[in-house]
């Protein structure tokens, strides 16, 4: 990957997307370390309305000192950006013109110059893959890498954690059999409020360069209490709106989109990455008006 044109810019921010998890920022934290090394002016950052969640802040404080710059809304345009699990402006800075790259594992909105996308179970992972042979990671990078993937695959259960993924945590040094970590980590969805929970929890926006929009949240359970008033809070939005269930006993998964007013679901036998699957399915249900086989 060339580097070279990045240091024209008085300071490149590494910025992950809205309601940031583990990988976005394991992932911006390390690329910006990787700039540092090639004499880029490089910080990682997060808006300063982002907060962490508790589960992100206990699989960061294991493999990090977590101290982004912290990047004020009335100053996002003193800076150049360069997007990581993400590359739809909307999810960050919403300035295509102040973004110089992008390296990200989902699907291209056609919105930034220089975007590196590639299919990886997690960002963490893709940029192992382009830096392994020119920068040299050391044990401390490898688990900030690992433990990004870690969160990104489910601990193992998402379909995303393929044969590729496996041989990467192999290289890195670390078991593959990640499913041994899902009780030290996962974390269910607080339902305690469940109108913050429904439109906060995973929090995502998308734009698509052919108008498609809308809006995501994601609900992580071990049962499926409040399943339908979950299922009620999508069908009854006045935007367009995704919705995952994702119950980790029974390893299942079930989708819901409300899009232009009509409603649709979809159910799965595993558990589904929003990211590397659903994104997709839901862009081609969209756009070709109805359901991918699957």
């Amino acid at each position: 990957m060339n580097t070279e044109y990045l240091k024209q810019y008085n300071k490149v921010l590494v910025i992950g997307h809205l309601t940031p998890d583990t990988d976005t920022i394991t992932s911006s934290y390390i690329l910006s370390k990787i700039f540092k090394s090639f004499g880029i002016n490089s910080d990682y950052a997060v808006l300063e309305t982002e907060k962490i969640n508790s589960k992100t802040a206990k699989q960061l404080n294991e493999v990090m000192t977590y101290s982004p710059f912290i990047l004020k809304e009335s100053e996002i345009k003193n800076y150049h950006y360069f997007l990581v699990d993400h590359n739809d402006v909307s999810q960050s800075v919403k300035d295509a013109s102040l973004v110089v790259g992008c390296i990200d594992h989902h699907p291209d909105s056609k919105q930034v110059p220089n975007a590196i996308i590639k299919d990886f179970c997690s960002t963490t992972l893709l940029i192992y893959d382009l830096f392994k042979d020119i920068y040299k990671f050391n044990n401390e990078d490898k688990k900030v890498i690992y433990m990004g993937a870690l969160d990104d695959s489910a601990c193992g259960f998402s379909p995303r954690y393929n044969d590729k993924a496996k041989k990467q945590i192999l290289e890195l040094g670390f078991d593959n059999y990640l499913k041994d970590k899902f009780e030290d980590y996962y974390i269910p969805t607080d339902l305690s409020d469940l109108d913050l929970a429904f439109n906060k929890a995973r929090l995502k926006k998308y734009s698509f360069d052919d108008d498609i929009n809308f809006k995501s949240t994601g609900i992580e359970a071990f049962d499926d209490n409040h399943k339908e008033e979950y299922k009620n809070f999508i069908k009854n939005q006045n935007e367009n709106f995704l919705g995952l269930w994702l119950n980790y006993k029974t390893e299942t998964s079930t989708v819901y989109l409300n899009y232009d007013h009509q409603f649709y679901q979809k159910d799965f036998n595993h558990i589904v990455s929003r990211g590397s699957e659903i994104i997709d399915l839901i862009l081609n249900f969209i756009r070709s008006n109805k359901w991918k086989n699957y």
